[in-house]
């Protein structure tokens, strides 16, 4: 393995020879460059850690795992789609990790002052703030935009409208339409975030859940609003964005470190590729977007690995006290 990691990628021809998927029955079936069925069950546990979304039609897959682009795929809108080898997109995506590494160590700090803010009653501004901190910190919402409210009626933290909010006791329920018409439909214990919605709930309907007076309107907060005071409670340029990437992260560390008690340094690729891909679809779950996306977007390829070769965070602690420091040594 270590062998491997030290190969230099090479660029990917996608007109060249590659292997190709085709559905069959439930499932799908692989076909090498001269049509033959591919039966090594390395190869496809390989193919399946790729994590290619099913509903991608026309399917490239790169013939080995050295090319800097790993499989090429047609999504649903027609649209050409690619996934690339963790290496290369740790290359292009190492300043967005640190950041999130960055963040992933400030988080008690984020989280004391959340805490704090969230109950100032006398400053409401203030409390929704938190709110929507808090809705990023334990949901794993994206932020949001007006234009995709209006155009799409799909919705975020900054847009989520008080329909979209229930609460029973220290639960609340959230219930709505994310990008790419993702179904929301979430359970978050916080008594702090209860409060808030019970507070918020003669103010039904479609008006905005995190809004405050000014004067005798009602002003909703703005994803710039709630950037800037991420940026200010965590000391740096950080934004929503970072949240969610760290909650990619984190996740996937878990599910590896639940699949490194039985898959250890010494396993075969073929298991470890498996850990991956099921780490993968948990953590899209996590994020409500398709494994493909949380593996080349979300989850820091350090995680991956250093799961490769057989460093795990240790359980029973912070996750992501653990995840800091499983990424910050080498």
């Amino acid at each position: 393995m270590a062998g491997k990691q030290s190969e230099r990628l090479k660029r990917a021809r996608p007109n060249g020879p590659g292997f190709i998927r085709k559905g069959r029955g439930k499932g799908f079936e692989y076909l090498d460059w001269n049509g033959r069925n591919v039966t090594d069950e390395a190869m496809k546990d390989r193919f399946a850690a790729l994590a290619i979304p099913p509903a991608w039609a026309d399917v490239w897959i790169a013939p080995t795992d050295r090319e800097h682009i790993q499989a090429i795929g047609t999504d649903g809108a027609g649209r050409r789609q690619y996934i690339y080898h963790e290496r290369w997109t740790g290359r292009r995506s190492s300043v967005k990790y640190e950041r999130s590494l960055d963040l992933g160590s400030r988080m008690t700090r984020v989280r004391r002052a959340v805490s704090r803010d969230i109950a100032q009653r006398d400053d409401e501004r203030l409390r929704c703030l938190a709110a929507a901190v808090r809705l990023f910190d334990y949901g794993s919402l994206r932020i949001g935009g007006k234009k995709y409210a209006q155009d799409n009626g799909s919705y975020g933290v900054s847009t989520l409208l008080a329909r979209h909010v229930s609460v029973d006791g220290d639960t609340i329920r959230l219930r709505f339409k994310g990008k790419s018409g993702k179904e929301w439909d979430l359970l978050l214990d916080d008594d702090q975030l209860a409060d808030y919605a019970r507070d918020r709930g003669g103010h039904g309907g479609n008006k905005r859940f995190l809004s405050y007076r000014v004067g005798r309107k009602r002003v909703g907060l703005t994803s710039q609003d709630i950037n800037h005071y991420i940026a200010d409670i965590a000391g740096g340029e950080f934004t929503a964005k970072d949240f969610r990437t760290w909650k990619g992260t984190v996740t996937a560390a878990i599910s590896l470190a639940v699949a490194g008690e039985t898959v250890g340094a010494s396993a075969s690729d073929s298991a470890k590729a498996r850990a991956i891909s099921r780490a993968m679809r948990e953590t899209a779950d996590t994020l409500h977007n398709t494994p493909a996306m949380a593996r080349n977007s979300y989850v820091d390829p350090r995680v991956i690995s250093r799961f490769r070769r057989g460093r795990v965070i240790k359980t029973g602690v912070s996750p992501d006290r653990a995840t800091v420091k499983l990424l910050s040594s080498r």
